[in-house]
């Protein structure tokens, strides 16, 4: 009885074992070589071409599918098949933010440990910076059982750029206080909380900048205005996202520095509520802040481009023509 009872145990062990081998696929997987590589750019918010290479322990069939698992914040509703460089033809279909080829059994079956790749055109880069999650790459056969499973490393997306800057104070003259002007077109869209970070040379004092003196003129929602140190940031809030266009904003009662000269370049920058960059401008044109010829004389009430010796002799000049 012993005996029976023992052979029945190791009987339905091995048919526990068995259903697990022909029905499991998480058994069967073999491991997949992945390797993901962003062809145009790494910049935010690019649109760029990807080639995935691939190379797995298990024969890959004229019928199977083979998928790319993307990070959340990439944007491959758009994406397209360029080529593969299996032979046969192949369809693409999206789920989510996986790419899926399907071969058409019009191709041969590709043997295991053959090196292959997929390029893929019209994937949109996440939209601020960060080192993107891992990508997944899976082959199975026409059954959708898995065969081969594949991880690799995520990308570091870099900080786009922005266009058109410029800051540009009320007027140029040493200690006046005025509203500056800030302009600049952004490659990514702008969310309703995002921030525009600008920041002004040592000379500056925006010590008077108030919670309220900051404005976007192109954009809807509030901004609330927040200064540290020399960098003021304009918070949205309230809004809806700003696609990516010419932008102006304007900061209130910035004083500019006591002495002539240059202002040093501004810095642009537009971020996440949580501080990750979208896009930059860190070599933001210069100033000149006008200097009087006797260093101290500045007459503003009457000409905010002339001073000193400089209005005088332009006044005689216009007297004797």
């Amino acid at each position: 009885m012993e005996l029976k009872n023992s052979l029945n145990k190791y009987f339905y062990t091995l048919i526990i074992l068995l259903f697990f081998c022909f029905f499991s696929n998480e058994v069967l997987a073999g491991t997949e070589t992945c390797t993901t590589g962003l062809d145009t750019s790494y910049k935010t918010g690019d649109t760029t071409d990807v080639t995935v290479s691939f190379q797995g322990e298990t024969d890959f069939p004229n019928d199977g599918m083979i998928d790319f698992q993307f990070d959340m914040d990439f944007d491959v509703s758009g994406a397209t098949l360029s080529t593969c460089s299996f032979d046969g033809s192949a369809v693409l279909s999206i789920n989510i933010n996986t790419l899926e080829v399907t071969r058409q059994s019009d191709g041969s079956t590709v043997m295991a440990f053959m090196p292959n790749s997929c390029t893929f055109n019209g994937i949109v880069n996440p939209s601020y910076v960060q080192t993107t999650d891992s990508y997944n790459c899976n082959t199975y056969d026409n059954a959708l059982f898995l065969l081969d499973s594949g991880t690799e490393a995520g990308s570091s997306i870099t900080v786009n750029s922005l266009s058109a800057t410029n800051v540009e104070p009320a007027d140029l003259n040493p200690a006046s206080q005025g509203t500056v002007t800030v302009s600049f077109t952004t490659k990514n869209a702008l969310s309703s909380s995002d921030k525009i970070k600008i920041t002004f040379g040592s000379g500056f004092d925006l010590t008077s900048v108030g919670s309220s003196d900051g404005a976007c003129s192109t954009m809807d929602g509030t901004i609330t205005t927040s200064v540290s140190s020399q960098v003021v940031t304009l918070t949205r809030g309230g809004g809806s996202t700003q696609s990516a266009a010419a932008e102006t904003c304007t900061i209130a009662n910035v004083i500019n520095p006591t002495s002539g000269g240059s202002t040093g370049t501004y810095t642009i920058q537009t971020t996440t509520l949580a501080n990750q960059a979208r896009d930059q401008d860190i070599s933001v044109t210069a100033d000149t802040i006008l200097t009087c010829s006797n260093g101290t004389f500045f007459l503003s009430s009457l000409d905010d481009k002339l001073c000193g010796e400089e209005f005088y002799s332009r006044l005689i000049l216009a007297s004797v023509l």
